[in-house]
């Protein structure tokens, strides 16, 4: 099952989201890591793009050892 991660309405940082949540609001950004751990991102209803280890979204750089670490309770 892939993990999934909304750009929050201030749109500077990403928090971590059921698959309901992405169906619910189709219009929204989202990161979605893959099962082979790589990452997606979803912008609206346009199709998936993969994205490196760091990513811009809306003029901000992301990492996604960072979005990761949003639901691994040891990443520091």
């Amino acid at each position: 099952m892939a993990s999934i991660w909304r750009l929050n309405e201030d749109r500077v940082e990403f928090e971590r989201v059921t698959s309901a949540v992405l169906d619910a609001d189709p219009e929204g950004t989202y990161v979605i890591q893959q099962p082979d751990n790589t990452f997606r991102l979803r912008i609206g209803n346009a199709p998936t793009l993969a994205v490196g280890e760091r990513f811009t979204v809306a003029g901000i750089e992301f990492d996604t050892a960072e979005i990761e670490c949003l639901h691994f309770a040891d990443c520091v």
